[in-house]
């Protein structure tokens, strides 16, 4: 077996990154639902590792202080209850979330979980997530709320 050196991996997970980052579209919020559910349909996926990251536009529509819904599939094996999600700003602290395990309408592998990603500041994010011994992390810039100037 033949080992892909860490920095080769990760421009070519960058690459990736750039590419799905050039796709748009709406990443309007949807309404809690009691027992919710996963469905591949109109969603965008960015895979790194054993973690596939389905938004509806790639991150792209991310606004300061709006909740911007994501979906993670892990294949790594990990299936607790939770999946534990850090969001660090180029500068300042972070901000921690917990995505809640759902259930996949398709019948795909892997654990789902889902969380609301709402950064309160304008700019590049770093947002990582963490399964057992995996990690993978995603760039989010984040722009500016509607009506507000960037700081």
């Amino acid at each position: 077996m033949r080992r892909i050196p860490a920095t080769t991996l990760l421009v070519l997970a960058s690459a990736l990154l750039v590419l799905l980052l050039a796709s748009c579209g709406d990443g309007g919020s949807a309404p809690a639902s009691p027992s919710p559910v996963v469905s591949g349909t109109h969603a965008r996926e960015r895979v790194i590792g054993p973690f596939t990251w389905r938004t509806t536009d790639g991150f792209t529509s991310v606004r300061a202080g709006e909740p911007y819904k994501v979906v993670l599939r892990v294949t790594s094996g990990y299936d607790e209850p939770t999946l534990p999600i850090v969001a660090a700003p180029e500068e300042g602290d972070t901000i921690e979330f917990e995505a809640t395990r759902v259930e996949p309408v398709d019948g795909e592998s892997g654990s789902f979980y889902t969380f609301r990603l709402e950064l309160p500041e304008p700019g590049r994010w770093t947002v990582s997530a963490t399964a057992g011994r995996a990690a993978a992390s995603v760039q989010v810039d984040v722009q500016p709320a509607p009506g507000h100037a960037p700081s």
